[in-house]
Order: C-alpha cells, then sequence, then structure tokens
C-alpha cells in the first residue's frame, strides 16, 4: 500500500480492531477496509445493498458485480465484504506452506476475503453454485480480474485463503470477471442505479411514486407491444418528461414490484412482455 496515507501499522490494526471492524451481522456489519484504506484508482464504490441495508465498501469493479448477483438472489441472507482473517492462524498456513506472510512493509497485513455470504436455501439463477444442502450454511468467496493476471505471490495468498476457510468446513470460491455473465452484471447495475431515491429531495420522490403507481396501472392494462413505444405512449399521455415511465419501471423492478429477467439487457425494441406485474412485491425483483 503505497504512500503514508496507506501505511500499515500495529497502531492502526490496533485502532481499527477497537472500532469492532469486521464484527456484527447485517445492517451492523463493520468491514475490516473501507475504500478510505486502500488507494482504489477510482475503482472503489459504495453501494447500498439489499439484503442488509447498509452500505457495503466495494474495492473494485469486479467486487460490485459479484456482490450485485449475490445481493439479488433470494438464497443471499447475509453479506459481509472484506471480512478480515485472524493473523495468527493465516500466519500459522504461511510457515506451514513455507511462504512469507502477506505484509505491508514489516507489519504483517490482517488478511480479508472479499465476501462472505450467508445462505439459506437454493437459487437455480446465480452463474456459480451454493455449498450443498438447503439449510443455513456459509460460503467465502475471492474475487479476482483475470486468472491469467494472477502472479505466483497472489496465488499464494489465494492459497492461504482457502487452507483457511477449509480449516472452518467453510466452501471457498475463487470467481473471475468471466465467472459472471456480462448481461446479467449490467443489467442488475441498470436495475440497482434506481433501488433507491435518496438522490432526490423528499417532495420529488413522492411525486415520482405516485408515477411509478400509474406505471403499474398502464403496465397491468397494456396489449402486447414493442417496450420503448408504451415507455414513450405513457409518456406522452401522463405529460411527463421523455424517460420518466423507464426510470419508473427501473424503480419498480429493483423493489420488487415488477418482475424482469436478469439474463439479458432492456431492449427498447424487444417485448413489453421483458417486465411484469408482480404477483408479490419484495426488494429486488428477482425473476424466474
Amino acid at each position: 500500500m503505497g504512500g503514508s496515507r496507506y501505511a500499515l501499522s500495529e497502531r492502526k490494526i490496533s485502532r481499527w480492531t477497537k472500532e469492532a471492524r469486521g464484527l456484527g451481522r447485517g445492517a451492523s456489519y463493520r468491514p475490516w477496509l473501507t475504500m478510505h484504506d486502500v488507494p482504489s484508482h477510482g475503482l472503489s464504490v459504495r453501494v447500498l445493498g439489499v439484503t442488509t441495508g447498509r452500505i457495503h465498501q466495494l474495492l473494485s469493479g469486479v467486487e460490485r458485480a459479484v456482490f450485485l448477483e449475490c445481493d439479488w438472489s433470494h438464497a443471499v441472507t447475509d453479506i459481509r465484504e472484506q471480512f478480515p482473517l485472524p493473523r495468527d492462524v493465516t500466519r500459522r498456513i504461511a510457515q506451514e506452506m513455507g511462504v512469507v506472510h502477506p505484509a505491508d512493509g514489516r507489519v504483517d497485513v490482517v488478511m480479508t476475503t472479499d465476501l462472505l455470504l450467508d445462505v439459506n436455501g437454493v437459487d437455480q439463477d446465480l452463474s456459480f453454485e451454493l455449498p450443498p444442502g438447503t439449510g443455513r450454511r456459509r460460503l467465502a468467496i475471492s474475487i479476482k480480474s483475470r486468472e491469467e493476471q494472477l502472479t505466483l505471490r497472489e496465488r499464494d495468498k489465494l492459497e492461504i485463503e482457502r487452507r483457511y476457510w477449509r480449516g472452518l468446513g467453510i466452501t471457498w470460491l475463487l470467481l473471475f470477471l468471466d465467472d459472471i455473465p456480462e448481461d446479467q452484471w449490467r443489467k442488475l447495475m441498470w436495475l440497482h442505479e434506481w433501488f433507491t431515491l435518496d438522490f432526490m429531495g423528499e417532495d420529488a420522490a413522492r411525486l415520482f411514486r405516485a408515477k411509478c403507481d400509474r406505471v403499474l396501472v398502464h403496465l397491468a392494462c397494456a396489449q402486447d407491444q414493442r417496450a420503448g413505444g408504451f415507455m414513450e405512449r405513457v409518456d406522452a399521455d401522463e405529460q411527463w418528461t421523455p424517460g420518466t415511465t423507464l426510470a419508473a419501471i427501473r424503480h419498480l423492478a429493483a423493489n420488487g414490484r415488477v418482475t424482469t429477467s436478469t439474463d439479458r439487457l432492456y431492449d427498447a425494441w424487444g417485448p413489453l412482455g421483458q417486465f411484469t406485474v408482480a404477483a408479490q412485491h419484495g426488494a429486488l425483483a428477482r425473476s424466474a
């Protein structure tokens, strides 16, 4: 971690420990690392989680892509990012492997796993396999951009992680961006951008929600037609700014009031059947 701002010290590790980083569940969890603790080169993002209801600290675009898929899944009940591994255990594993423990200068770092999931049940729509079984269990995920870009040192670090989780009897996965279908993560990003209306003022958000209710009425009564034509017609009929109906559809889909498939991008020239009024409402309309 180059630069004094990011330099690690035992004092900093002690402070982070006292801040209860790496502890908690759901909305109360605090990640060990935040986007302010590591150089990101502009790739870090803060994302509001649907599953947890809190802001997640994601340190790369690849992490964001995997996170969004996990956050969409019915089977995932908790997501903890930048989850710390105890140094006494990772030091022992490194010694058994005959490799040097990851360090920043002379300070051994607290190794972290990108995502730790609590899962319950099954979800056939995920692009990766969940641990065997249908009850409550955990899944640890490490995320990298490209397998061919991994250095020998990075492979050693990943092996330490793998052995740590194996010792706990917890399934560990190594995922790459190519493991997540591009259309899927782009569709999830497209929906998630309209999950919350916090960027609007209170009055504007209230008016927009009323427009969403109107769009649901139009959608429920609509005949099969081109999706883009439907959006344009509703905007014109309601005398709204062009694009309002599409924004409403995105918000409704992200919040479970409209269902849509995540395996393909929105197609304005495709059928309106890409979106249907949900039989039951629930955050993020995970569709079949």
